[in-house]
């Protein structure tokens, strides 16, 4: 599938003849193609199921590859392939004017093969960046199903570059690797990578995503008929005696023991640890159990992707030269190595392809105008000289809590009654009845009777 006629937005070159170049190939390596070029929303969403319900009638043991080249975003999260006339104002209106790279994931995994490849050359430029709160470049990572890989033109945040050409250096390189014999996909993916940081003098890094569960070739090396698929089946019965046997070996440093290991179980879970501690101590590894490359032709060597351990040793020293604490430099990357390298980048806002060793990682490193990393101290440590020191705790003298003073309570005031003067009595004059003549005796009158 591929779009470049683009009316709304910016118009690209070679959408439309990376497509054409990826159908050819594939045809000459076997596979059944179908074809979309210059297509809107419908035409492509009809393009996308009539290729599952295809791959559904193939069988189970069929290979898809789902190729698009094209203007694609990425927006919360999502990526998103734009179709010709997509009427696009923010980020809300990509889930009703393009096609997710889920809804394409969705459609491959109903279709219940064996092995499928999504092949996105589709990091370009934003063309909706000023109306997008985000503003992400290039795509978003998205993990892979079981049994898929997803490859993209570029890595994280990187933007793919067109190319001067009549193709872009992504697909060019693709075209060409896919038709070597021998190679299985990820050795393919590893050429195209090597290919394009070298035309683009590592500005591009293209990136893979894979869950892949067995070997796949495009061209076999014994012929360059139909593409196979080498499926490896894991024994369940094996795996309880690997992990005993291994972890009775693991903390030893017998190395013996490691290339039995490895004599027994060449594709086991701890295979690529028995051969580091192989390595470690300094014993090399054994030839029956070393990987085989496929043969090449002289103008196309394929080169070893893993980075030595000098080199892991020098990116080591100068993250400690930096002060990102990488841990001991003993030629081992890890997770400090990463949790290093990430500080780096964050202080320094550098764009990196991959927290991986490698020799341009290196150079970006050597770059003399890098800041050193933000130490970041404990609570109870400060920074002193670009490390963490104790700080020393300060003597605390308790004082004595006054004691609260009470309220003071008003009372109210009080009348003073003052005294009156006692009333006088009033004399009462009785009148005396006049006594009734002849009623009583001498000196008695009468009340009530005779009384004195």
């Amino acid at each position: 599938m591929g779009n470049s006629n683009y009316t709304k937005i910016s118009a690209l070159e070679n959408p439309k003849n990376d497509a054409e170049l990826i159908a050819a190939t594939l045809k000459d390596v076997g596979f059944e193609v179908t074809m979309a070029m210059d297509v809107n929303l419908l035409a492509m969403n009809r393009a996308v199921r009539k290729f599952s319900h295809a791959l559904r009638r193939a069988g189970k043991d069929a290979v898809g590859l789902f190729y698009y080249a094209g203007h694609g975003v990425q927006a919360r999260g999502e990526n998103y392939l734009i179709p010709l006339g997509a009427q696009v104002d923010s980020e809300v209106d990509l889930t009703l004017e393009a096609v997710s790279t889920s809804d394409v994931m969705t459609h491959l995994d109903g279709a219940g093969n064996t092995l499928n490849l999504v092949v996105l050359d589709a990091c370009r430029n934003n063309p909706y960046k000023s109306s997008f709160r985000s503003g992400s470049r290039g795509l978003a990572r998205v993990q892979a199903a079981s049994g898929t890989l997803i490859a993209y033109s570029a890595g994280p945040g990187q933007v793919a570059a067109d190319g001067r050409q009549q193709n872009s250096p992504y697909t060019l390189a693709l075209a060409q690797s896919m038709r070597r014999p021998g190679l299985t996909v990820e050795q393919v993916f590893k050429a195209v990578r090597i290919n394009v940081e070298n035309e683009t003098a590592g500005r591009q890094t293209p990136w893979e995503e894979s869950s892949l569960r067995g070997e796949f070739f495009f061209v076999p090396s014994d012929s360059i008929q139909r593409p196979s698929l080498i499926e490896t089946k894991p024994v369940f019965e094996d795996r309880a005696f690997e992990l005993s046997f291994w972890n009775s070996i693991s903390r030893g440093e017998d190395v013996a023991a490691f290339r039995a290991y490895l004599e027994k179980f060449p594709t086991g879970t701890f295979a690529s640890l028995a051969r580091l501690k192989i390595d470690e101590l300094d014993e090399p590894t054994p030839a029956a159990t070393a990987p085989t490359l496929p043969e090449t032709s002289a103008d196309e060597p394929i080169e070893d992707l893993r980075p030595s351990r000098a080199l892991i040793r020098d990116i080591q020293n100068r993250l400690s030269a930096l002060k990102c604490n990488p841990g001991k430099p003993d030629g081992i990357w890890g997770n400090k190595g990463r949790r290093a390298l990430r500080a780096l980048v964050s202080r320094n806002k550098l764009t990196l392809a991959s927290l991986e060793p490698s020799q341009s990682l290196l150079e970006k490193l050597q770059d003399p105008a890098l800041a050193v990393c933000t130490v970041a101290c404990g609570r109870n440590h400060k920074l002193v000289g670009g490390r963490c020191v104790a700080k020393t705790p300060a003597v605390k003298v308790k004082k004595a809590k006054p004691k609260p003073k009470k309220a003071a309570v008003k009372k109210p005031n009080r009348v003073k009654k003052t005294r009156s003067a006692p009333r006088k009595k009033k004399a009462v004059v009785r009148k005396q009845p006049a006594a009734r003549k002849g009623s009583c005796k001498k000196n008695r009158m009468l009340r009530h009777g005779c009384v004195f």
